[in-house]
C-alpha cells in the first residue's frame, strides 16, 4: 500500500486521520473502540508524534 501511494501515485500531499481516542468518554455505554474494525484509536498527542 506504501510503495503505492508514495511511489507510483506519489501525490503532493497524503492525508491521514483517525478516530479521536478522546470523544470516546462522551459516548455512553461505549467500550473498547468505536467500531468493530478499528486497529487503533489515537489520542491528540499519539498522532502528533
Amino acid at each position: 500500500f506504501t510503495e503505492v501511494v508514495f511511489g507510483y501515485m506519489a501525490p503532493g500531499a497524503v492525508i491521514v486521520s483517525t478516530p479521536n481516542a478522546e470523544f470516546n468518554p462522551l459516548l455512553p455505554g461505549l467500550r473498547g473502540f468505536r467500531n468493530y474494525d478499528h486497529k487503533f484509536e489515537w489520542t491528540r498527542a499519539e498522532f502528533q508524534t
